[in-house]
């Protein structure tokens, strides 16, 4: 299984992994415009291709786009898109 975003015959294209009753089925995005509105963790990490741990720290980062909805932390897809804008015009290395 490859991570969310990955080139395949020299196009870029976004994947994503849905669960559905325990089931992962992957989706192929070819876009950014048919990513989910919002995503969980697990689906933000394999969209920027870190590990699930690294995403949950992320999150927990200060001004990281993130909200709970119940005991659930979900990032909105134009936040985050937003947010990635802003840390890369800031060269942010850390």
């Amino acid at each position: 299984m490859c991570c969310l975003i990955c080139f395949r015959n020299g196009k870029k294209l976004f994947h994503a992994l849905n669960g559905k009753k325990g089931y992962m089925k992957e989706q192929d995005y070819k876009s950014y415009d048919e990513l989910p509105m919002y995503m969980n963790v697990p689906a933000m990490a394999r969209l920027l291709g870190i590990s699930e741990s690294s995403g949950y720290e992320l999150v927990h980062e200060k001004g990281f786009p993130a909200f709970r909805i119940g005991a659930r932390i979900v990032i909105e897809r134009d936040k985050l898109k937003a947010w990635i804008e802003r840390r890369m015009q800031e060269g942010v290395v850390s």
